[in-house]
């Protein structure tokens, strides 16, 4: 990784977001979401919890993947008093696939880490659990939905030890 905070591989590079691309991350994070076959009212349910803002810059670790054709995934991690998060990977739809999401995921590892989490936990929407559990995500129960009251998420923890 670069003194920039930038790291690259063949496909991507991944660097910090622009506070000017948070719009567009948002939207990405849409587009991604609605993969797994929610309608209108549920996708509107969960738009505030996957806005990207001013303060998650300021607060969580964030890396874009960038590729020549522009932004095709993000990643947040979260250190908080409960413990540590992934609150966010999203990647393109007609980018998903081809690595990114991997790529993502490691860089989420090692933000953890260096964080000084002994593991990461993430709330996962039903449809992206399998890809968390083929990246070594153990299950760990049920978590309630930020955005849908009465939904449970599957819960999957990362050991970093």
């Amino acid at each position: 990784m670069s003194k920039s905070g930038e790291h690259e591989t063949a496909a991507a590079r991944l660097r910090p977001p622009r506070v000017d691309e948070l719009a567009e991350l948002s939207r990405l994070s849409l587009r991604s979401k609605a993969v797994h076959g929610y309608g209108a009212p549920m996708m509107a349910a969960f738009r505030q919890e996957l806005l990207s803002s001013r303060e998650d810059l300021e607060v969580d670790a964030i890396a874009v993947a960038q590729t020549e054709d522009g932004v095709v995934g993000v990643a947040q991690v979260s250190h908080t008093e409960d413990g540590c998060y992934l609150e966010k990977l999203f990647i393109e739809p007609d980018a998903m696939g081809q690595g990114y999401g991997s790529l993502l995921f490691e860089w989420a590892v090692k933000a953890a880490r260096a964080g000084g989490a002994s593991e990461m936990i993430i709330e996962s929407d039903s449809g992206a659990a399998k890809f968390y559990r083929s990246m070594g995500a153990k299950p760990a129960g049920i978590a309630p939905s930020g955005s849908v009251f009465g939904r449970t998420l599957p819960r999957l923890v990362v050991p970093l030890g």
